[in-house]
């Protein structure tokens, strides 16, 4: 399910067509039902700031799904976010047009103003985290980062060599 935030307006902003009460009962019904569930976010939309992070980290932590996916806003050439980037709108500036950085998860395509890349990927991790933690899922949380092991390593690789020169 692409929540995508977990801010009515933000959601209103980049017409959701949702909000967070409707989020919320959604996944009570779908959870009810005995189907299995993923949510995903975005950090980084328009307007975003630490406090709309904040709530997006609450529902997160508070829907408690069987998996979940936060992503961080990537500018792909021909979306409105992309446009907004060129013409610096919304406080977003697009810094890269390198295909390699077109990635949400340690891709640096993108910059918003008050927001620095690096205090978006500490909030990603931060959710992911205590996502698992405050749901008491340590067992889920270990298979989520085995299984994700490879990527975790790439990451690490791609920031180690990226920084070294």
């Amino acid at each position: 399910m692409g929540v995508e935030s977990g801010d009515d307006e933000i959601l209103k902003a980049i017409r959701k067509g949702i909000n967070i009460e409707q989020v919320k009962k959604a996944v009570k019904i779908i959870k009810e039902a005995g189907i299995s569930l993923g949510t995903y976010f975005i950090l980084g939309h328009p307007n975003e700031t630490i406090q709309t992070i904040k709530k997006t980290a609450e529902l997160a932590i508070k829907l408690n799904t069987n998996t979940i996916a936060v992503g961080i806003m990537v500018p792909y050439p021909g979306t409105n976010i992309y446009n907004m980037a060129l013409r610096g709108e919304n406080g977003y500036q697009l810094l890269t047009q390198n295909w390699s950085e077109y990635d949400k998860y340690g891709g640096n395509a993108l910059q918003i103003k008050g927001l620095p890349y690096n205090i978006l990927v500490k909030w990603q991790r931060k959710i992911l985290i205590n996502f698992y933690l405050k749901n008491f899922r340590i067992f889920d949380a270990i298979k989520y980062f085995w299984g994700k092991r490879k990527a975790i390593l790439f990451l690490i690789k791609k920031f180690f060599l990226k920084n070294k020169f």
